[in-house]
Order: structure tokens, then sequence, then C-alpha cells
């Protein structure tokens, strides 16, 4: 999918692309109002005038507020169509707020628009200024909304709420086959600057949007909030399913768009992920990042919940914040979690950009402020999660302020489940067992990260019958166990910043790292810090959490290891560096 279509979907980009312009065709326009000026008084009529007009033409409905649309069980059936509400009367040609509304109320539990396009042939429908409520297809599929086939389906600046089904409470989205993919598009309408909002609606899969076989979805300009489901309380990714989620943030204030305050009772409060294929989110400015907040799940994966061989999720500039797990039963990952061949990926750097989309006073990326475990019930892995062949890693960002039993930031257990953090500062997670744990033949793989400032008690790190490699990092803290070992486990240390020596045939140094102002929050090393030009390797991503690069060499300092610092940061030719040893070239604290 490219990114010019999904970062803000247009319509000649769009009709241009899918080869839907049809020079010959003579496009009509339907009226649907009040007033002497409409052609029509309902919108099936509309819609089946327009039908009858050809299949080759892109006609237009317009759809007047002035007059009330109840009961709306509408088919539009293999056609290109234009679906425009948010006009005073029929005469008008300026589309504002508020929307038009169509309620389904009363309809025969049917969706309040169903869109099919079964043929070789691909249409397009898009629909902007329309507010869909109060579709209840308790027995089927699409609450508001059902699309199946191939197609392209925008849906801007259109509003759905109050609506259930079986699966996708307010979008339920298929297609036919691999040559009959159908794309459904949510962003903004730019005559009135609204986003596509998907809000209060309920379903057994996916609260607020299904996605189904052969379908891919772009939600970057949607504000996804407030949905329930049992599993997938936002977005349910089925079989087949795929994800794009674009976000182009100067567009909107920061927080319009993403997925929010939805909940499951079982897996994936705000997006679960079962189809077996890749999910992207993209960051294109430093504006703001993409958010996945302040959802729940009753049992596993608060904000995002992947699992099956080949299903992925792989997230730039991501911020996983407030996000719940456990809060009906036992829990894991507060924030992600990952099982089953499922991965995470998130990445706070640039991807190779020649532009830092990093802010002074934000992380690159953020997993923080996440939960595992309430209301009385146990919880691993407040932050992240990798069960039984999961696999998560985090690159380039801040781990902070989660919470749970065991694992407060983060853990790994069963075969072959990993947890990797590159470049990440891990501090404030919440708990008394530890803070990064690993257990059951799973590996935890620390590069370039720094490891301080926790609350509770328990190991800063916990191996037990498992794998622990850690590389060109500090973990310190002096309350603290650095590094509870237990059982068959395996351990690799080299170039480690701590305040015990926890492997004593690999290369932990025990000595203070010199935070600038540790008491503060603020963890950069001083200019005297025997943590400078340390290390002789580097991480994989050669580049520190506030994505600058790695190996530095500082002419003033002598290379005690190599050019390259211990822990997250990687202190810059030209910092300014001050005797009193605050760093100005950055607030404090580091968050």
């Amino acid at each position: 999918m490219l990114k010019t279509i999904v970062t803000r979907p247009g319509l000649a980009m769009t009709l241009w692309l899918f080869g839907l312009l049809a020079p010959s065709a003579e496009a009509a326009v339907f009226r649907v109002g009040g007033d002497p000026a409409c052609t029509h008084t309902d919108i099936q009529s509309a819609i089946d005038a327009a039908a009858a007009n050809g299949g080759e033409t892109l006609d237009s409905i317009v759809i007047a507020r002035n007059l009330s649309y109840v009961a709306q069980a509408l088919v539009i059936d293999s056609q290109r169509l234009l679906l425009r509400g948010g006009y005073a009367d029929c005469s008008s040609t300026t589309r504002d707020l508020p929307m038009t509304v169509l309620d389904g109320a009363g309809n025969g539990n049917n969706p309040v628009l169903e869109i099919r396009s079964p043929g070789n042939t691909r249409q397009l429908v898009q629909i902007m200024g329309l507010e869909l409520r109060g579709g209840h297809a308790t027995t089927g599929d699409g609450g508001a909304l059902r699309i199946v086939g191939n197609a392209q389906l925008d849906l801007l600046g259109v509003y759905l709420h109050d609506n259930s089904a079986i699966s996708g409470g307010a979008i339920h989205a298929r297609g036919n086959s691999l040559t009959g993919i159908l794309d459904l598009s949510l962003g903004r309408d730019a005559a009135t600057g609204e986003p596509f909002r998907a809000e209060g609606n309920t379903a057994s899969l996916g609260g607020a949007v299904y996605i189904g076989a052969y379908a891919r979805l772009n939600a970057g300009s949607a504000r996804i909030a407030g949905n329930h489901a049992i599993s997938g309380g936002g977005i349910y990714f089925g079989p087949d399913g795929e994800g794009y989620f674009a976000f182009d943030p100067g567009v909107a204030p920061p927080g319009t768009y993403g997925i929010h305050s939805n909940t499951a009772e079982k897996d994936g409060g705000g997006i679960y992920i079962g189809s077996g294929l890749m999910h992207y989110v993209f960051r294109y400015s430093a504006v703001g990042s993409y958010r996945i907040s302040s959802n729940e799940a009753g049992r596993d994966g608060g904000g995002i919940f992947v699992s099956g061989p080949g299903s992925y999720l792989f997230a730039y500039g991501l911020q996983l914040d407030g996000n719940r797990a456990g809060t009906l039963e036992s829990g894991r990952g507060g924030g992600g979690y990952a099982g089953d061949g499922g991965t995470i990926l998130i990445r706070g750097d640039s991807g190779g950009d020649p532009v830092n989309y990093c802010l002074p006073d934000a992380p690159c990326a953020s997993v923080s402020g996440n939960r595992a475990g309430l209301n009385g019930h146990s919880g691993q892995g407040g932050g992240l999660f990798a069960g039984l062949g999961g696999h998560v890693t985090f690159l380039v960002g801040e781990l902070r302020g989660n919470g749970s039993e065991q694992g407060s930031a983060g853990m790994a257990a069963g075969n072959n489940a990993t947890l990797t953090l590159d470049s990440v500062l891990v501090s404030g997670n919440i708990g008394d067992g530890g803070t990064l744990l690993a257990s059951s033949a799973a590996t935890l793989d620390l590069q370039g990260i720094t490891l301080t400032g926790e609350p509770g008690s328990g190991p800063l790190l916990g191996i037990a019958d498992a794998t622990l490699n850690v590389l060109d990092s500090i973990i310190h803290q002096p309350a603290r166990v650095a590094a509870a070992i237990a059982g068959a486990s395996t351990i690799s240390t080299d170039c480690v910043v701590s305040h015990e020596n926890f492997h004593p045939g690999g290369d932990v140094r025990v000595f203070d790292p010199g935070f600038i102002d540790a008491a503060h929050g603020a963890y950069r090393l001083r200019p005297d810090s025997q943590a400078l030009d340390a290390c002789s390797n580097s991480t994989s991503f050669n580049v520190d959490v506030r994505d600058n690069p790695r190996g530095v060499d500082l002419p003033e300092i002598p290379d005690i290891g190599g050019p390259y610092d211990a822990g997250a940061f990687e202190t810059q030719v030209g910092d300014r560096l001050f005797a009193d040893g605050f760093d100005t070239s950055a607030p404090m604290p580091e968050d």
C-alpha cells in the first residue's frame, strides 16, 4: 500500500490509482432532502437511480440534513458512488456541520448501510459528512456498515456511534480474494476538518472495526474510542486482515487520532491481531506520535494483542501509554502482548530518514504508565509481555511508569519467547516482583539500556531457566539486587556498568555511572563519568535513546574501552556540559 494514498486519502488519487475514472461517463448528481431542490426524499431511491444511470458512472448523492432518515437499511450493490452529507438543504453547495444523521433503529437488525461488490470489477464508494447510528446487526456483521467484495471505501469525516453486531460493532469489512482486495480508508474531511470517529460501538469481535480476509485498513487519520468487545475492543484483525496506520499529525491536534479508551473482556483492549500479516504504524513529522492509550483488556494485551505465526505489528514513534490488562482475571502485557509466533516491534528512531523526529520534551517512542493485574488479579509484564513463541522488541524509547506483580516493565516467559530492548531508558516502573524478567526457556536481550530509578523491591533483572544477554548497558540502583539468576540459565555480558557484579565470568564493571541528576530523573552522563567512551561494540541500530548516533568519540575523554558510551544516552560532540553537571542541551527530567 502506498504512503501517498493512506496518509491523506484523496478522491482524485484514489480514482486514478484504481482505474475508476471513466472519461466517457456522464456522472449524475442526485439530491435527497425535504425541499423543492431535491430529486428524492429517501436515500435508497437515489441509490437505485444512480444504479440505473449505468455502471461506468461515478454518481454523487447529496444528502441534506433538513429531513429525518430513520430505520435506514441501505444497500449499494456493485456501484461507484459518492455519498455526501452535511448540507443544510439540497440547494446548498457548502458541506459543513452538523453532519447528516442516518439512524438504523427499527430497521430489522440490519446494518445502516451495506456495500456489496462481488464481481471482478473494482468499485469505489466514498462517504463524507454522515453520522451513522443505531444499527444493530444482532445476528450478523457490521452494525453501522458492512462492506464485502472487491472495492475501495473511503470514510472521511464520518461518525459511527452506538451500533452493535457480532463482529465489527461499527464496521465489518472483508474482500473476495487476493485479486479482489477490499481497501478501507478512514480519514479526515477536508471541508469540515472532522476526523473519522467510531465511538460507543459494541461487538463480540472488534468493538469498532472488524477486518476480515483479503481486507486492508488504513486508520491513521481516525479516532477509535470508547468501544467494547469480547476481544479487540477497538479493532479486530481476523485471518488475512491487514492494517496500516499512517499518521500525519500535522492536520490535527495531538490526541485527536488514535485508539483510546476501548475495552475487551478477554484480549486486546485496543487492537487484536490474529491475522498472520504485517500491520504498520508510521510517523511522518515531529509534531506528535500515534497513540494507543487508556485501553483495557480483561485478560491479555491491554493496548495490543498479537498472536499467531506471522502476525506482526511494526510501529514507528508509537506512544503505547496508560493501558490495562488483567482487569477481570490474571493478565499479561499491560501495554502489549505477543505470543504463539506473534511479533511486536516498536521503534523510536527515524528509520533511515535524515530528520530526527524526536521532540525535545517527549520520548521518541513510549511504553509508559501501563498496568497488568488489577482489581485483585495477578499480572505479569506491566509494559510488555512476550509469551510462548512470541517476540517483543522495543528500540529507541522510554519504558517508564509501568506496573505489575512480576516484570513491572516487561517479561518474557515460555520456550522461544524473546523480549529485546535496544537504546531504551527503563525507569519508574512499579512492582515488587522484579523489573525485567525472563523464565522457562525465554530470552531477555538488552543492548544500550539504562535501568535505574525503580521504586519497589525485587531484582532489577530476574532470570530463571532462561537466557540473559546484556551489552553496553547501565544496570544500577544500589538499593536493589541487580540480577537474580536461578536454574539452568545462560548469561552473557559485555561492557555493563552496575552497582554489583552479577556475572563474575563476564564483563560487569562496578562503579557509579555518574548520572547528571538521578534524583530528578536526568540520566545522561556527567563529563567525569567512567561510562563515557567505555565500550568497544555498538548496539544493533547504532543510535541512542534520542536517535543520536552512537560511537561519538569525545576528544577530551580518554577511551576506557572504546568510543561507545554505556547506557541509553550517547554524549554528542558539542553537548553543553558544565562543571555543575547540568546538561542544557536537553530538558530535565528525561521525559
